[in-house]
């Protein structure tokens, strides 16, 4: 298997099992709401903060004054990575995650460590067809699940 794909999507599952391994309890337990808020904030870490001090540590480990270059490699990393989080969201928008839904992502994960690079920017506007056809199918969530977001923030 390819070295950098090792890194990017095996190594974090090690550092990330824990989180897995509880909503999977959660969910063999029925409670599927916690299972996915387990997942929902793992992910919304990795954007937020992780990505956030990437910049920071290119900054200390001796990179320019300026943005984190994104080129080569990590440009098709971060348009994957980036396709992925916008079908998870398309898929959440019913506010359900069922078989098919599971399905889909483990598939397109798997698809995910083939290492050639044309492949995996087309894999990437695969993610982006079934996240543009997801939100077509229920758009008419679209309105209430922010509703029900912003309610939660509000308490």
């Amino acid at each position: 298997i390819d070295e950098y794909i090792l890194v990017q999507w095996l190594a974090p599952i090690a550092s990330e099992a824990p989180e897995f391994a509880l909503a999977f309890l959660f969910a063999a337990k029925g409670k599927e709401a916690a299972a996915l808020a387990i997942l929902i904030s793992s992910k919304l870490n990795q954007w937020t903060l992780l990505a956030g001090s990437m910049p920071i540590a290119y900054i200390i480990g001796g990179g320019d004054n300026a943005a984190l270059p994104v080129v080569g490699r990590s440009a098709e990393e971060m348009w994957l990575t980036s396709a992925m989080t916008l079908l998870g969201v398309a898929l959440l928008l019913k506010l359900r995650w069922g078989l098919a839904a599971s399905v889909i992502t483990l598939s397109l994960f798997l698809f995910s460590v083939i290492p050639d690079e044309t492949f995996r920017v087309y894999l990437g506007y695969v993610h982006l067809v079934v996240a543009i056809g997801y939100f077509w199918v229920y758009r008419d969530q679209v309105v209430p699940t922010l509703k029900a977001v912003a309610n939660r923030v509000k308490k």
